[in-house]
């Protein structure tokens, strides 16, 4: 089956974090079937966020929890790109919107990033640039 639509937040965390039985139900068996689904950069870090500002979850749970959504088969990624980001994320001290602009930056071959923030230069391949 072709692309058949980006997915939301709310369908993710319905699926990671089981609340609300209906939901959950229908959240899984789209995830879990032979759909192609498009998770974009945004939503994963939606994720992230919400797992740790509403649901509380430690820095280590929500890396697994993002981990074993990017191993469904129905989730379609450009590139490793998602994964590059959850690797950065989970091997730094690099928050994940960040690791997020770190592997694309690296993805789309010209990994310079004009920041302030000196999280860049703890990651193999960025060159982060003072502005």
């Amino acid at each position: 089956m072709g692309l058949v639509a980006y997915v939301d937040t709310n369908v993710l965390l319905r699926y990671i974090v089981r609340d609300g039985a209906t939901q959950t139900a229908a959240a899984t068996a789209l995830l879990e079937s032979s759909a192609t689904l498009a998770l974009a950069p945004v939503t994963f870090a939606e994720v992230a966020h919400t797992l740790r500002s509403f649901y509380g979850l430690s820095r280590e749970v929500i890396i697994e929890r993002l981990g074993m959504l990017l191993a469904l088969p129905s989730l379609s990624r450009s590139g490793d790109v998602l994964s590059a980001a959850l690797d950065i994320h989970s091997a730094h001290n690099v928050e994940l919107p960040d690791a997020l602009l770190a592997a694309q930056a690296i993805h789309l071959g010209d990994p310079r990033v004009y920041s302030f923030d000196r999280d860049f230069d703890q990651i193999p391949g960025i060159e982060r640039i003072a502005p």
